[in-house]
């Protein structure tokens, strides 16, 4: 008897802990949110002379769905360090810029691979983004240099979800754009019509974001 018990007891005891686990509630939603940017851009942004500090905001709105934010910081592109240094030796002048401005972006992202959970997998995105930048001589403040670029665009990309928290997000995508500058040089100063550079034209995409979804 007391063997027969010791064995029903020991067997209880492994049936038991695997039985209170296949009734508990598993979750296959994954990371509902992700936080992500990338170093690159702070070499260079869209607009000249700028360089780009972002950060993107990833959030789950439903089963396959997800509204992601970005807002960036321009500053000034490491390169116009070197222009400044060198345009003493081009134009006689000491010339020292100032260069602000931001950035604004949203997605709405359609994820499309059903046994992926959370914002994990292939995703299709209608994108809006907007940036605004001015570039002025420290030296002559009223001498200013403005941009601003808008653009409509249809992202598509995949999102990998690595250890469960480690994400990369690899998009390119096809849009239309309108870039418009504006420019504050007395017309002696600047024989060049800025008016030509604004139009609308084609808007293409290629890049990555990495970051942290939990």
């Amino acid at each position: 008897m007391k063997v027969s018990a010791l064995i029903i007891s020991a067997a209880m005891g492994i049936a038991l802990p695997g039985m209170a686990q296949g009734t508990k509630p598993v979750s296959n939603d994954g990371p509902k949110h992700v936080i992500k940017t990338n170093l690159l851009p702070i070499l260079g942004g869209q607009i000249p002379f700028t360089n780009e500090y972002r950060l993107v905001y990833e959030q789950k709105t439903g089963k396959r769905t997800a509204l992601q934010i970005t807002g960036a910081y321009l500053g000034k592109s490491p390169f116009v360090g070197l222009f400044e240094r060198y345009a003493i030796n081009l134009i006689d002048e000491n010339v020292k810029l100032g260069v602000g401005g931001y950035r604004v972006q949203a997605a709405y992202k359609l994820y499309f691979l059903k046994n992926q959970p959370g914002v994990h997998g292939f995703y299709l995105a209608p994108t809006l983004s907007y940036a605004h930048a001015k570039i002025s001589d420290t030296n002559k403040n009223d001498d200013f240099f403005k941009a601003s670029y808008s653009s409509a665009s249809a992202l598509a990309g995949y999102q990998f979800i690595i250890g469960g928290h480690f994400a990369v997000d690899i998009f390119t995508g096809i849009g239309i754009k309108y870039n418009h500058y504006g420019v504050n040089i007395p017309v002696n100063e600047s024989n060049f019509e800025f008016n030509r550079l604004n139009r609308v034209g084609p808007k293409f995409w290629l890049g990555f974001n990495m970051g942290y979804a939990f």
